[in-house]
């Protein structure tokens, strides 16, 4: 009995860093889980998926089968969509967001996004710091500390974090952050370093403005960097949305990329120790983000 104990708090610890993306945040609202983000292998363990060379690496759907009971969202060319987490971002790494184009004849209920389709909209960039690098989507578990402890400790390691298991949470900055029931209450006080950081649930980045109407996969990933100095040690949280966008432009993204395909496993990005030596600066893995 013991010893099950010890494996179910521990699997608990576990799961509290890891994370999915089920929920669309667009117009001011949070939508249910699943309705408009397919639903992901990882929905019950809340685990990454980390081979670049998988076909999971593409949207890690849970069946294919599922497309068709989610929703397609209607969005607008210009304006914001995020994605909420079901728990802390509780890994360093840089968030991400694509776009792909569902071709004539298809939908995005059914299509499965293989091919060179995928542009990049958005890639975090970290603060290089004396100690490293600093990610504004990384939000961090702390033991009881109040805001005065937090800030005395940090003080003394030279600004340093403190991680822990359970209790409260702070972001990278040391703001606490009680749990709630819902992630739209767990408001980061600091999120106004990253634009598209809206708070410590909620990653988002803009739609171009200038690309073509129609139906989309919008793909976010948030890479987690915390095991990526070995081979194969980076973990990917993924999730796409279903959206057909409207008031769209006339230009086609370049250099489109596919999944699998748009990485490899020693890519600088990827394969990087985030650690030690302390790192001076950081390559996002994939191509630039497109501009309108």
């Amino acid at each position: 009995m013991k010893l099950s104990a010890v494996i179910v708090a521990l699997a608990a610890a576990s799961a509290e860093a890891h994370y999915t993306f089920g929920r669309v945040v667009y117009g001011g609202t949070t939508y249910p889980e699943w309705q408009h983000v397919r639903k992901t292998l990882n929905f019950y363990s809340n685990g990454p998926t980390d081979g670049v060379s998988s076909t999971q690496i593409r949207c890690y759907e849970a069946d294919a089968k599922d497309r068709v009971t989610v929703k397609t969202l209607p969005v607008t060319a210009g304006s914001t969509i995020g994605f909420a987490a079901n728990s802390i971002v509780g890994h360093p790494g840089p968030a991400s967001f694509w776009m792909a184009k569902v071709p004539a004849g298809q939908t995005a209920a059914t299509w499965d996004g293989s091919g060179a389709v995928w542009f990049k909209i958005y890639h975090e960039r970290p603060t290089i710091t004396s100690s490293g690098l600093e990610w504004a989507s990384f939000t961090i578990p702390k033991t009881g500390w109040d805001e005065k402890k937090l800030a005395g400790f940090k003080k003394k390691r030279g600004g340093q974090r403190s991680v822990g298991i359970c209790g409260e949470f702070v972001n990278r900055a040391g703001f606490p952050l009680h749990r709630a029931d819902s992630v739209d209450q767990r408001v980061d006080a600091n999120a106004n370093e990253n634009p598209n950081v809206t708070d410590s649930q909620v990653l988002s980045a803009k739609i171009p403005s200038c690309i073509a109407s129609g139906e989309y996969l919008i793909r976010v990933e948030h890479l987690a960097l915390h095991g990526a100095g070995t081979e194969g040690g980076a973990q990917f949280y993924v999730g796409c949305a279903q959206v057909s966008l409207s008031g769209g432009g006339s230009t086609s993204p370049s250099g489109l990329v596919s999944f699998p395909g748009a990485y490899k496993s020693t890519d600088p990005g990827i394969l990087f120790q985030p650690y030690w030596p302390t790192p001076t600066s950081y390559t996002n893995p994939g191509p630039a983000p497109f501009a309108c």
